[in-house]
């Protein structure tokens, strides 16, 4: 993937993107250069930084949201009172949690762990869990009661029509009592169904699921001349913000402009044609039948790659610390 980035600069037209995109792309490299050095005695010790790292994120939302303190006192923390995300934004650290909760999950299931540490993990999987519809984000919430859908047709191959009958009345409950008790997650929930009817009925783009769909249905005057190829690394942005602001008037892309597709897939077509698409989808598909001895890493992996196949479908993923939880299992 970061081959075709820096192939593709060959001819480009010099897009101020351009850097960035090639800068974010080589954090897919960090599998590769990790595999060759680290020994697979000291993967628990990775995984135990991972998950003190994630319950110190998780001990800084929480005070976000109880408003312990001014975040704009604090360098490197992203997250507001309304938005508790400590790491980037609501969308990528949705991400991470919803991962997280099934990491959470299988290490209990498999582990032969403690008492003590048992409840302590169970307690962090509860407080996760409530956390993701605090967080303020769409895509965590989904994402989670996807990847328990899955985890269950994947690996609970006994009894599966009665566990998945389970887990989807727990995934309904979930959902229903996160939508009542939680204002951020039930704001979230009516800006959808409003940008939707906007959207159907008045053919109004100006929010935030509007930008993107704007995005996606203009993306086929781009792709109608370059689909085998693309325009080239960077080249991609100028071009859909131009195209957008022709065809949306009322997408007001010069207030907001767009840095990325908010879509990998249609990122790698518009940049690279079909050949960048196609890599893009062989990476997903290497992670989904990666074989390992360590049961975290066997069971989790074909996860992670069916949770990067959906996010990437609302944002681009690539933006080094997405990037870094990959390597952390691969």
């Amino acid at each position: 993937n970061f081959i075709i980035h820096v192939v593709w600069l060959i001819g480009h037209d010099g897009s101020p993107y351009t850097k960035q995109i090639v800068h974010d792309s080589a954090f897919m490299l960090y599998p590769l250069l990790f595999f060759t050095f680290i020994d697979q005695r000291y993967i628990k010790r990775i995984l135990f930084a991972f998950v003190i790292g994630m319950i110190f994120s998780e001990l800084v939302s929480y005070a976000l949201s109880l408003q312990l303190f001014n975040p704009d006192n604090i360098e490197g923390i992203n997250g507001k009172y309304h938005s508790p995300a400590p790491v980037y934004g609501r969308t990528h650290y949705g991400f991470m949690l919803a991962t997280f909760i099934v990491a959470l999950f299988i290490i209990l299931r498999h582990e032969n762990l403690d008492k003590v540490v048992q409840v302590l993990l169970s307690i962090i999987l509860i407080t996760c869990t409530v956390n993701i519809f605090l967080a303020g984000g769409r895509t965590g919430p989904i994402l989670l009661g996807i990847l328990v859908l899955s985890y269950i047709i994947l690996h609970l191959r006994k009894k599966q029509t009665l566990y998945t009958f389970a887990a989807t009345i727990f995934v309904i409950a979930i959902f229903s009592s996160a939508y009542f008790f939680s204002t951020t997650f039930n704001t979230r929930v009516n800006q959808t169904i409003d940008s939707i009817v906007l959207m159907d009925s008045k053919g109004e783009y100006a929010t935030n699921l509007g930008y993107r769909v704007a995005i996606i249905k203009n993306s086929g005057e781009i792709l109608r001349d370059n689909w085998l190829f693309g325009l080239g690394t960077g080249d991609h942005i100028p071009q859909i913000q131009e195209i957008v602001s022709q065809n949306e008037p009322n997408v007001q892309v010069k207030l907001i402009p767009i840095q990325n597709m908010h879509n990998e897939y249609l990122g790698a077509l518009t940049q690279f044609g079909i050949i960048g698409l196609l890599a893009f989808i062989n990476i997903l598909y290497q992670l989904f039948k990666y074989q390992s001895n360590f049961f975290l890493t066997r069971e989790l992996l074909p996860l992670l790659a069916i949770a990067m196949s959906l996010f990437t479908l609302v944002d681009i993923f690539t933006i080094g610390l997405g990037a870094l939880l990959v390597t952390v299992f691969y």
